[in-house]
C-alpha cells in the first residue's frame, strides 16, 4: 500500500535555481528587510554553509530577524527563503546542531515552514486586519 501524498503541485528541487545562482544574482541590496537594504544578506547567508554548527545558528537567528522581524515578511524574504530551500541537500546541513543533536537541515526546514506559514492567505489577511 502507498501512503505518499499526490505530487500535484509540487515543487521538486529542479524546479529552484541552484543556491549559488540566488546568491550570485539577487540585488540583495535593492531589497528591503525589517533592518533597511538586504546588503548584508549574502554574508549570511554564506554563514549558513560553514562547517561550524555555532556560526550556522547565529546565521539563522540573524536571518529571522532580518526577513522574519515580527513574523513580517519583506521584499528579501522570497530570495532568502529560495537560497535556504537551495542548500537543504548540502553537507553542511547535516551539522548537527550543538546542545540538540539534531541536523541543521532541521532547523532550516523548520524556518521555512513557519515562513511560508506566514505567507499563508489567512495569515496575511489578519495582518492587513
Amino acid at each position: 500500500m502507498n501512503h505518499s501524498l499526490p505530487d500535484v503541485g509540487a515543487l521538486h528541487e529542479r524546479d529552484l535555481p541552484p543556491y549559488q545562482v540566488v546568491l550570485a544574482e539577487t540585488d540583495w541590496r535593492s531589497l528591503q528587510t525589517a533592518f533597511g537594504s538586504g546588503e548584508d544578506l549574502p554574508g549570511v547567508l554564506a554563514r549558513l554553509l560553514e562547517p561550524d554548527a555555532k556560526v550556522q545558528v547565529s546565521a539563522l537567528s540573524e536571518l529571522g530577524e532580518l526577513v522574519g522581524h515580527q513574523n513580517t515578511l519583506y521584499e528579501a524574504t522570497a530570495p532568502v527563503a529560495m537560497y535556504v530551500a537551495g542548500i537543504l541537500t548540502h553537507p553542511a546541513a547535516m551539522t548537527l546542531r550543538p546542545y540538540r543533536d539534531v541536523p541543521i537541515r532541521a532547523t532550516l526546514l523548520n524556518w521555512l515552514a513557519y515562513t511560508a506559514y506566514d505567507a499563508s492567505d489567512e495569515i496575511v489577511g489578519r495582518t492587513e486586519q
